[in-house]
């Protein structure tokens, strides 16, 4: 589909193909994969907010993989309400917060 001209920052159900591929399936060569295509970490949301709509079963390696390819944390969410550490705090996501705090 990438070949066809598929966008590599497109979502599904409000959540990045990006976001998907490294944080529910961990599936490492498809993430490398849209990153070389163009995906971007910060677009539409951050991995944290889609981490909402999803129990993603590799959060801590998808919020690490995404801090090292230029993740910005402090970015708002679509709504402007909360950046990813405020909603970690809000959520009461003490495991969350660390990792979040651990990347500064």
């Amino acid at each position: 589909m990438l070949d066809a001209g598929a966008d590599p920052n497109a979502e599904g159900l409000h959540v990045p193909a990006l976001h998907m591929a490294i944080a529910d399936t961990g599936n490492r060569a498809l993430t490398a994969l849209l990153h070389l295509r163009g995906a971007d970490v910060n677009a539409n949301t951050s991995i944290v907010h889609s981490a909402c709509r999803f129990h993603f079963q590799q959060l801590r390696e998808a919020v690490s993989w995404c801090a090292a390819h230029g993740a910005d944390f402090t970015r708002r969410d679509a709504d402007k309400r909360m950046n990813a550490m405020e909603l970690a705090r809000f959520l009461r996501a003490r495991k969350l917060e660390r990792w979040l705090l651990d990347l500064r």
